[in-house]
């Protein structure tokens, strides 16, 4: 709202506030060790990242390999040990917005 004083209102906007979301597309697996592309979509805020993480891992610090969506990257690394991991998406180091498994093999 604006107003005109303190009794005066000149204008009023509604706006309608959704949560934030993304995507994650990727591979379904990827060979050990090798680079491999991803998609995604999301807000691409300064503090965002993708990381893919140990299988179920909720902690963003558990990152084997990473990269900054508002860089427009999308390749990730898959690591050396084989098995299931999971690519997600974080707002911040704390707030999820989208997870995938891949599986990577020999």
């Amino acid at each position: 709202m604006y107003w005109a004083g303190r009794d005066k209102e000149l204008v009023r906007v509604s706006i309608i506030v959704k949560e934030v979301s993304a995507t994650i597309t990727a591979p379904k697996t990827a060979n050990a060790g090798s680079k491999f592309n991803i998609q995604y979509t999301g807000p691409k805020n300064s503090d965002d990242f993708i990381a893919l993480v140990p299988k179920g891992s909720t902690n963003s610090n558990d990152h084997i390999s990473y990269l900054y969506p508002q860089k427009d990257e999308n390749e990730l690394i898959a690591p050396v040990e084989t098995g299931e991991y999971d690519i997600v998406y974080w707002a911040g180091r704390d707030k999820e917005l989208a997870r995938e498994t891949i599986t990577v093999t020999n």
